[in-house]
């Protein structure tokens, strides 16, 4: 049987922002920078630097409950 395991995977990184406030650098950061397959992205001019990990800091692993439908062992 194949079973559902939910997986949270933690990456750390510093990003340089080009901005009037630490909030302003914050909504800036939210908005226009993040991972997602096969790398890191950003897509504000404003970000002008950043360095980020290619290994999780942290991997947490929960088991689900339901199965995959359809999914044979």
């Amino acid at each position: 049987m194949t079973h559902k395991v939910k997986v949270r995977v933690t990456f750390e990184a510093e990003v340089a922002v080009d901005a009037n406030t630490a909030l302003d650098a914050i909504q800036i950061v939210r908005k226009s920078f993040g991972c997602a397959t096969p790398g890191w992205h950003d897509s504000d001019c404003r970000i002008t630097d950043w360095r980020a990990d290619v290994h999780p800091r942290e991997t947490s692993v929960t088991l689900m409950s339901a199965s995959f439908e359809g999914a044979t062992s």
